[in-house]
């Protein structure tokens, strides 16, 4: 984990949580569970456009409601082979009003940091958008193929694959709690039933 998404975790965390997401060190139990808690996010979220933000707290939130682990949503810029896709605006930009309940038109781009991995939720549901970049849109069907939901692997592997994530804040606890309460509305909407059920 690099020293520039550590000091983004210090802001948002303190420097104690900092350590802990350095320290973590997923194997195949902890893998498994990522896995398994972004599956849910993709059976439980109906497709929408610019929901990377919602997705991703909700992944978030799994993991660290069930088991703890130290993961965090991560605000950026994402690019394709070296070219912004999404977030190009986002530098310097102060992000402490960001990220409401149901706010799905953010312009950049929010993925999860799970030790050493990063994942992705929402990145082949845009991509295989019928409004989809162009160039998001041939990078992912040309690499992975058409029907994927998630990926997770290392940052160093995501580059070899020309997708650069550029971190430039670490979403909060209360961020990730409203984005939570916009995706309960969200599923409401689309289901019919409460969400998270009781």
């Amino acid at each position: 984990m690099d020293d520039k998404l550590l000091e983004l975790i210090t802001a948002s965390y303190g420097a104690k949580a900092a350590r802990a997401a350095a320290e973590f060190r997923p194997g195949e139990l902890e893998i498994n569970d990522l896995a398994s808690s972004g599956r849910y996010v993709l059976q439980t979220f109906p497709p929408q456009p610019g929901s990377c933000a919602i997705m991703s707290a909700m992944w978030t939130a799994a993991l660290r409601d069930t088991k703890k682990y130290p993961v965090h949503a991560v605000a950026g810029i994402l690019s394709i082979d070296g070219m912004p896709i999404f977030g190009q605006d986002t530098l310097g930009r102060d992000f402490s009003n960001e990220f409401s309940g149901g706010h799905l038109d953010w312009d950049g781009h929010v993925w999860i940091q799970f030790g050493e991995y990063i994942g992705d939720v929402s990145v082949f549901r845009t991509a295989y958008a019928d409004k989809a970049p162009k160039r998001l849109r041939a990078k992912i069907v040309n690499t992975f193929g058409e029907g994927r939901g998630l990926f997770a692997m290392p940052e160093p592997d995501a580059s070899k694959y020309g997708l650069q994530y550029d971190p430039q804040y670490v979403l909060t606890d209360e961020q990730i709690s409203g984005l939570m309460r916009g995706a309960a509305q969200i599923i409401q909407q689309a289901t019919g039933k409460k969400w998270p059920p009781d």
